[in-house]
Formats: structure tokens, C-alpha cells, sequence
């Protein structure tokens, strides 16, 4: 019966040591009893963690990146630049999941911001909290400079906004013309419609702008490419009463017979 005991002992004391924290370790390890229940880090604070190798670190970049967050809602961009520079995460969102950073400074033209908030790692498609891309945005706005920056930086020439459209859609349809020349060399498809299934071409020649109608073309897009709806530019210039822009397009090998099909 003392054997057993004995033998019994033993093994109890294995077991329990074999779960012991090692003593060289002991200062850096977390009792049990304090780590569970803790809350799971975010994606912004397991970032930090990767970048630094410290679970210390995170705790004063969130604090800086949630105030970055907040000074671009303000459009206070010293303070956005001030909050990047004590290591705010440029792609944080709050609480519920929204943020935009580098869309907010885009809308705004802010291109020598940008630039650094690129430099610093954001992701130059991350929809903001209106649901535009910053290229999206950009292009509605009319900047330029902000364009070619996102470019640049592989922002996607073609992805969609909430409104549905390509960036190139909106930059036809506002008569952005340095931006269209800009995304049609970056490789913009102009065929891509909007939701409601207009294309760069056709939204050029209702619009009356023939050197927009010429950059379209220059890329190879077939003249008589059909909307979602079956219309044609050809018909559409007729619809707004451009005959010049109707002429370009018979020019440029037009179907003026071609049958419309309306859904």
C-alpha cells in the first residue's frame, strides 16, 4: 500500500510540473488566472505586434491611430500627419469596422499626404466610409496629382465605387480629361460599365466631348460596343443632338443603321 502511494505521488508531481512555467520564464509570462478572459487583439493591434515583436506595443499606436482616424473625419490633416508620425496604423478603422484614411485625404486633394500615408502602408483600394476607393474619389474630385499617386502605387484602375461606376465612368461623365488620359494609360478598361450599364464611350458622346470620344477609341474599343441596354454611342449622340461627335463616330467605322435594343 506505501508503494502505491509513492508511485501515485510521483506521478502526480510529474504532472504538475510538467505544466510549471519555467523560472527563466516566469517574468514574462502571464499567470493564468490574468490572461484568460482577456479580450482578442484586433487586426490594427496584432499589425503592431508583428511589426515591433512586443504585445507592449500596440496599446499607444492604437491610441495614435483612433486620433488619426478622428483628426481626418475633421479634415485637421497636421494632426493626421502629426498621428503617422508617432506610428499610427494608416488602414485603422473603429469600432465598427469603418475608417478610410487615405480616401478622406484623397477626397481632399491632400497628394503630398497621401504620398506619405502610401509610404507608410496603405492600402490604396480600401473603400472609405462612403464607399469610395480613394482612386474613385480622386476622380470624381478631379485631382490629378492624386491619381497619378494612387496609380503609382497599384491602386486598381477599375474598381468600383458605391455609386457602381468605375473611376473612368465618372471622370467621362464630369469632363475630367487629364484624369481619363491618365487611367486610360494606367490600363482602365473603358467597356466597363456603371450599374446602370453605361460605358465610358457612350457617356462621352452623350456628353458632346469629342476629345473624350477620341481617347476612348484610341484604346481599341470597338465603336458600336452596346450599353447594358443595347444603345450605342452613335446613338446616344444622336439622342443629345452632336452631330460632330456622330460624324467622329462614323468616322471611326460606325453602324448608323445598327438596331437598338431597349429592355
Amino acid at each position: 500500500m506505501r508503494a502505491l502511494i509513492c508511485v501515485f505521488a510521483t506521478l502526480f508531481s510529474l504532472h504538475v510540473h510538467a505544466f510549471d512555467t519555467p523560472q527563466e520564464f516566469e517574468a514574462f509570462v502571464s499567470p493564468p488566472h490574468r490572461a484568460r478572459g482577456l479580450p482578442v487583439p484586433d487586426k490594427a493591434q496584432f499589425d503592431a505586434i508583428r511589426r515591433t515583436g512586443s504585445a507592449w506595443a500596440p496599446a499607444p499606436a492604437q491610441a495614435a491611430s483612433q486620433a488619426m482616424l478622428a483628426a481626418a473625419r475633421a479634415r485637421d490633416w497636421d494632426a493626421v500627419l502629426a498621428r503617422l508620425k508617432d506610428g499610427a496604423d494608416p488602414n485603422v478603422v473603429d469600432a465598427q469596422r469603418r475608417g478610410g484614411v487615405l480616401a478622406l485625404a484623397a477626397a481632399d486633394g491632400r497628394a503630398e499626404l497621401v504620398r506619405k500615408l502610401l509610404a507608410a502602408g496603405a492600402d490604396p483600394d480600401r473603400r472609405g466610409e462612403a464607399g469610395f476607393t480613394p482612386l474613385g474619389v480622386a476622380a470624381l474630385r478631379g485631382h490629378a496629382a492624386v491619381v497619378r499617386l494612387l496609380l503609382r502605387h497599384g491602386a486598381d484602375p477599375d474598381k468600383r465605387g458605391a455609386d457602381g461606376a468605375p473611376p473612368l465612368v465618372n471622370a467621362v461623365r464630369l469632363g475630367h480629361r487629364h484624369i481619363v488620359d491618365t487611367l486610360l494609360a494606367a490600363g482602365a478598361d473603358p467597356s466597363l460599365p456603371d450599374k446602370r450599364g453605361l460605358h465610358a464611350l457612350g457617356m462621352a458622346a452623350a456628353g458632346g466631348d469629342a476629345g473624350l470620344v477620341r481617347a476612348v477609341l484610341a484604346t481599341g474599343m470597338n465603336v458600336d460596343t452596346p450599353d447594358g441596354e443595347g444603345r450605342t454611342a452613335y446613338f446616344w449622340a444622336g439622342v443629345y443632338r452632336h452631330p460632330a461627335v456622330r460624324a467622329l463616330l462614323l468616322a471611326a467605322g460606325a453602324d448608323a443603321t445598327a438596331s437598338v435594343r431597349v429592355r
